[in-house]
């Protein structure tokens, strides 16, 4: 997965000068990986440039993460992160 997000971070990068963490250690590092991820996201689709990003595939279907990777990333947790933004942009609008 920090592979994977490298190769986003530096795709970001090119269409645009926003800068995210390229490295978290600690407690959650998979949850504040994937975060970072929606950072990302979140600014390229603010910003118009989402559609600019290259089409990322896998090489085999063996190559991609397994359910259960998805389960061991606090899935409960992601989804309770992406409820508060919503709500703040909600509070926002």
């Amino acid at each position: 997965m920090i592979v994977a997000k490298r190769q986003l971070l530096d795709d970001v990068r090119n269409l645009q000068s926003t800068h995210i963490p390229e490295r978290r250690d600690g407690e959650a590092r998979a949850v504040k990986i994937v975060d970072d991820i929606f950072v990302a996201d979140t600014c390229l689709d603010e910003n118009l440039k989402l559609a600019d990003l290259p089409k990322y595939v896998a090489q085999s279907p063996d190559a991609m993460p397994s359910l259960r990777l998805e389960k061991d990333l606090s899935t409960m947790t992601l989804f309770e992160r992406m409820e508060g933004r919503i709500d703040q942009s909600e509070a926002l609008n």
